[in-house]
């Protein structure tokens, strides 16, 4: 399995620019993160070219405080000049997914809302097919994040089958999946088949991984059952990221 840095998350104590080189030193090739404006897209993929790293998942840009345009009526002129200034910058990084994420919604307004999304997702598909991107989606947990669109991971599943656009996939974050209350032996059974990237954190905390009981297994079912598969470290460090990563090491006692 490949370990990807969340340079949004790792290494918090640095500028932003300069979590390029301390993930390559960590021993990481692979990195993940949300677009910002800067840096600037030449910026990013200098950076990555210079620390000899690979950009797999990108975000797209926005507001912290909307999570997400995608299913938002009524702002769908702003989600699609939001979504081609984030495709533009994931062409310009060479990232092959991009993370679209959906804003929150009243109970009220959930089939408006699908109808919206349904939308605005064939609509942004369309545009990313003809740039070889992949689009991805997750579920968010309504503890953090009361009334996100996707409610459930198998509200998620049930959306990309509905959909049914081949180059939209999903995000199996077993931290959110632990935190709707699913166990996670369910929520791989219910996720890999439609995932093209894992997120791992603690359950509890929302830091380093403790590699035991239903965490260790989950990990170890992806890896025999999809030995290529990516896993994300988005988390926030307890303390030093690098000291941190210890927890890498330890899941080869499980495997």
């Amino acid at each position: 399995m490949r370990f990807v840095a969340n340079l949004g998350m790792l290494f918090a104590d640095l500028p932003f620019r300069r979590r390029f080189a301390a993930a390559r030193a960590a021993g990481f090739d692979c990195v993940e993160f949300t677009f910002q404006q800067e840096p600037s897209g030449p910026d990013v993929a200098a950076l990555l070219r210079e620390h000899g790293l690979t950009q797999l998942l990108a975000g797209l840009p926005g507001a912290a405080d909307d999570k997400g345009l995608a299913a938002a009526p009524g702002r769908e002129s702003e989600f699609r000049e939001r979504f081609a200034r984030g495709l533009a910058r994931a062409v310009e990084a060479r990232a092959p997914l991009l993370h679209v994420t959906t804003g929150v919604v009243a109970d009220a307004d959930l089939t408006v809302s699908g109808d919206t999304f349904a939308a605005n997702m064939r609509w942004a598909a369309g545009l990313a097919a003809n740039e070889n991107v992949c689009l991805v989606l997750e579920a968010i947990n309504q503890t953090d994040v009361p009334g996100y669109f996707l409610r459930s991971l198998a509200d998620t599943i049930a959306w990309l089958a509905r959909l049914d656009l081949p180059n939209v996939g999903l995000i199996l974050d077993l931290y959110h999946a632990a935190r709707e209350g699913l166990p996670l032996a369910r929520a791989v059974d219910l996720g890999l088949p439609w995932a093209w990237h894992v997120q791992v954190a603690d359950p509890r905390t929302r830091h380093e991984p403790v590699i035991a009981g239903e965490l260790a297994l989950a990990l170890r079912t992806i890896h025999r059952r999809r030995e290529d598969a990516t896993i994300g470290c988005e988390y926030s460090p307890a303390g030093d990221t690098v000291a941190g990563l210890a927890w890498m090491a330890e899941l080869k006692n499980v495997w």
